[in-house]
């Protein structure tokens, strides 16, 4: 072997993965998405059932 092949062995082994650079960038994306997803399916879907269960408690306390 030569230096150079040594030095970039050397090199490459106390460098972190290449993956590990994209790993905030990736947990970030997915921080992001799964707001969105809260923000635009899970709130309104929360009001919808907020508005059926007092409807219903109407119910309950009209059958009494």
């Amino acid at each position: 072997m030569d230096i150079e092949s040594q030095q970039l062995r050397r090199r490459s082994s106390t460098d972190p993965p290449q993956w590990l650079k994209w790993l905030p960038l990736g947990a970030f994306i997915v921080a992001c998405l799964s707001f969105l997803f809260a923000l635009t399916v899970l709130y309104p879907w929360h009001i919808e059932l907020s508005k059926e269960f007092t409807e219903l408690s109407k119910k309950i306390t009209q059958c009494k």
